[in-house]
């Protein structure tokens, strides 16, 4: 089912539209140990663990599973 606004919804989890490529594929990154619902968001495949919190640098909330771009700050 896909909502009116950027996002598509299956089972209350939604999957980012991409500002790039404009596909329904935007993974949330989660950043260390994840909780046990981000870890069936991670199986369920509308996430995707991003390793340790970076202590410099940009942080991303979103990756592109078609195209790989990464944008929106966590």
């Amino acid at each position: 089912m896909v909502n009116q606004t950027k996002n598509m919804v299956t089972n209350n989890v939604k999957k980012q539209k991409c500002p790039k490529c404009s596909k329904h594929e935007g993974l949330e990154i989660i950043y260390g140990a994840p909780t046990q619902e981000e870890t069936e968001r991670i199986k369920q495949g509308f996430a995707i663990p991003g390793g340790l919190r970076p202590e410099s640098g940009p942080v991303f909330k979103w990756r592109c599973g078609s195209c790989g771009y990464v944008w929106g700050k966590a």
